[in-house]
């Protein structure tokens, strides 16, 4: 015990020291960033055999009209007020918490707009004849707005920096969700059963979360009405963010049809999970935010963003040289997507927009949120539709990692003009 006790001390004082380099909080950071990371590699180990299982066991045409479904669910997100757990995540920083369930009915509210979407998708894929999708809508509709209300323990938890408890709680669910989505595969390739087993497995875990984080932790009766206003507007302003996020599926499937898709799906999968590992950082920075001023993160931005760029650019550099091997060995139906990957690759220098969009949203500066919310999805689809035109699915590549830089620059301009 004192061995590990003098470790501790010894990793303390080296992350101590380090703060005087990143000007950051190292030792919050770390705490934080420990839980999250063990969260975000579980998670990725486990999407990476789920993505082995699919290539070996399933045809590229299936995995096409599969992922299809679920970038059409995403796109739905629009409809559920999904940017009010970021306003509750600040609310509860400050001790808030009187807002939870005010936030869920409203939520319940405004998610009944998905199911009435899903069905009339529904209805037209039925109409023309694709009863597959048209019957994954319907599961959607039902499925989906239950899964969003009941998800909202989450930032909650993210609220209130327990962040090991966030951890347990994402092992759950990503284990549960594996070991459902496995035995679907196995015993068939049928498309329909394998979206209610996706979006059922979800949906129960979160609503036995839900009620356990309730009954453990207990909200305080804090109220705070601007965070109810906040989280409204933030997720109106983000609606054609959401679109920007899933509108190259949407193209390339109806462009290319569903094996392309597929192709472009494994060509984009092992960057965006490293994107959703990196991303976990989102809610560990966001409450850290919301209690500094805007001036005072203003004084390390620059330091923040080179580290940030310098850590992004290895990852990049390590993946394009090792992307050929993984391909080649887990993925051997779909060595046409090796290049396309490795290109996309650069697009994880999108983490950076990450940052200071959150830092944006920790100041609820709703002006400037306002103007990069709808500035940046328009100036991003005007590239993805002008590039797919020309060069098809590396146009889109191409695009989005344009997109990514003009949102590094659009996004520090508008925190250094923010006083």
């Amino acid at each position: 015990m004192q061995i590990i006790s003098k470790l501790r001390r010894e990793i303390y004082l080296v992350l101590r020291a380090s703060e005087k380099y990143t000007k950051t909080d190292m030792v919050y950071l770390a705490k934080g960033g420990f839980w999250t990371t063990i969260s975000q590699l579980i998670s990725l180990i486990l999407n990476f055999i789920v993505a082995v299982a699919f290539a070996n066991f399933i045809s590229k045409d299936v995995y096409g009209n599969y992922q299809y479904i679920l970038s059409i669910a995403s796109i739905l997100a629009v409809f559920s007020l999904n940017e009010m757990g970021t306003a509750f995540v600040r609310a509860v920083a400050q001790g808030y918490e009187g807002i939870l369930r005010k936030s869920i009915m409203l939520k319940l509210k405004w998610s009944f707009l998905i199911t009435i979407v899903s069905f009339l998708i529904g209805i037209y894929y039925f109409i023309n004849k694709n009863n597959t999708i048209g019957f994954s809508m319907l599961i959607i509709g039902i499925i989906l707005p239950i899964n969003y209300i009941f998800k909202f323990y989450m930032p909650f938890l993210n609220g209130r920096k327990l962040f090991k408890q966030i951890t347990f709680c994402n092992i759950i669910t990503n284990l549960f969700y594996f070991i459902t989505i496995l035995i679907t595969l196995f015993i068939t390739n049928n498309i329909i059963l394998l979206i209610l087993a996706y979006f059922l497995s979800n949906t129960i875990v979160n609503i036995l979360l839900y009620y356990y984080t309730i009954k453990k932790y207990k909200p305080n009766n804090n109220m705070d009405s601007n965070s109810i206003k906040y989280g409204i507007k933030l997720s109106l302003i983000n609606v054609l963010g959401i679109i920007y996020s899933y509108i190259d599926k949407i193209l390339i499937f109806h462009y290319f049809g569903a094996i392309d898709f597929a192709i472009y799906s494994f060509a984009v999968n092992i960057p965006n999970q490293a994107r959703y590992i990196l991303r976990g950082l989102e809610p560990i920075i966001l409450p850290r935010f919301s209690k500094r001023s805007i001036n005072d993160i203003k004084i390390y931005l620059n330091k923040k963003i080179f580290m940030s760029f310098i850590l992004i650019l290895m990852i990049i550099i390590i993946y394009i040289l090792i992307a050929p091997f993984i391909y080649k060995l887990f993925f051997p139906e779909y060595i046409n997507s090796i290049f396309y990957s490795q290109v996309y690759s650069l697009s994880l220098i999108g983490f950076i927009p990450v940052i200071n969009t959150t830092i944006l949203q920790s100041q609820a500066a709703l002006k400037q949120i306002y103007i990069y919310s709808i500035m940046m999805p328009i100036i991003s689809l005007s590239f993805v539709f002008l590039f797919i035109n020309l060069y098809g699915i590396m146009g889109v590549i191409i695009a989005t990692i344009i997109n990514k830089f003009i949102g590094i620059v659009f996004s520090y301009v508008l925190i250094r003009k923010m006083t």
